[in-house]
C-alpha cells in the first residue's frame, strides 16, 4: 500500500528543462510529482516522459493554467491512481497576483482511497508586504483544509512555501504556524535538515534554510509518512542548467 511523492522547484528561466529531465529520470520510485516553476504545459511534457521512464509506467499530467512562466504541475502514475478532478483554488490567490494552489483529487486503485494532492508556491521574500501576503495564503490554506476535513478528504500538500526554516531550527516564518494551526496540517519533517534552495552571493549560498515542504492533513497524518531532502554531489550552488532547489521526497503507507 506504499507510494512515494516528490516535489521540486525546477526554476523555469533559470535552468535547462532537458537537464532537469535528465536528472528527474533517476528518481525511479516516485508515483506523484508536484513541480514548481514549470514554464508551460509544453515544458512539462518532457518531465512527464522522464517520470514514466524512471518508474516504468504510464504517467499523466495536470498543469496550472495560471502562473505565466512559473506554473505548477502534477505528474501522477495513472496505472496506480485515477484522476477524479483537478483545478486551482483561486480564492487563495486573493490579490490575483500570486499563484493559485493546484489540486488534483486522486483515487488509489490499490486501496480505493481518495485524497487531495496539492502543489503550492507561496509568496517569497521577507519584506513586510510579502510576509503579509504569505501569511494570508497560509491562513486560507488552513481554512480550506478544515473544510476538507468535514468531507473526510485526506490531503498531501507539497511545494515551495518560502517559510525560510533555518536548518538549526532557530527561526522560521510565521506562515508555518498559521498553516499548521490546530494541527490542521502537519509537516512531514525530514530527519536531516539541509538547505533546499541556494541564492548565490559570489561562490556561496546566502541562506541556510528549508523552503520546500511536504505537509499532510486529515487521515493522511496517519499514513506513516517519512521524507528526505535529496542531496547530490555539487548540486548547490547551481549553474544555468540546474535548479537552485533540491527535490524533497516523501513515502507513505496508505490505509484502506
Amino acid at each position: 500500500n506504499s507510494f512515494t511523492v516528490g516535489t521540486w522547484n525546477v526554476e523555469s528561466g533559470g535552468a535547462d528543462p532537458q537537464t532537469i529531465a535528465e536528472q528527474l529520470v533517476k528518481f525511479d520510485a516516485v508515483d506523484v510529482w508536484g513541480l514548481v516553476e514549470v514554464g508551460s504545459d509544453a515544458s512539462a511534457e518532457p518531465y512527464e516522459r522522464t517520470a514514466e521512464t524512471a518508474r516504468g509506467v504510464k504517467f499523466s499530467r495536470v498543469v496550472s493554467p495560471s502562473g505565466d512562466k512559473d506554473r505548477l504541475a502534477i505528474l501522477y502514475n495513472n496505472q496506480r491512481f485515477v484522476l477524479v478532478e483537478s483545478g486551482e483554488l483561486d480564492e487563495i490567490n486573493s490579490t490575483g497576483r500570486l499563484r493559485s494552489p493546484l489540486v488534483a483529487i486522486l483515487r488509489d486503485t490499490v486501496t480505493g482511497r481518495e485524497f487531495a494532492f496539492m502543489v503550492n508556491h507561496l509568496k517569497s521574500k521577507t519584506d513586510p508586504d510579502s510576509r503579509r501576503e504569505r501569511n494570508e495564503q497560509s491562513q486560507l490554506l488552513n481554512e480550506w483544509a478544515r473544510d476538507a476535513a468535514e468531507y473526510k478528504l485526506p490531503i498531501i500538500a507539497v511545494g515551495d512555501y518560502n517559510y525560510y526554516y533555518e536548518t538549526d531550527e532557530s527561526r522560521y516564518e510565521l506562515g508555518l504556524d498559521l498553516l499548521t494551526a490546530d494541527n490542521v496540517f502537519k509537516w512531514v519533517k525530514p530527519a536531516d535538515l539541509v538547505p533546499t534552495q541556494c541564492t548565490v552571493d559570489g561562490n556561496r549560498c546566502v541562506f541556510n534554510t528549508v523552503v520546500d515542504f511536504v505537509f499532510v492533513s486529515g487521515d493522511a497524518q496517519t499514513w506513516n509518512g517519512t521524507s528526505r531532502i535529496v542531496v547530490r554531489d555539487g548540486d548547490l550552488p547551481d549553474d544555468d542548467f540546474c535548479s537552485d532547489h533540491r527535490p524533497v521526497l516523501a513515502r507513505f503507507e496508505i490505509h484502506p
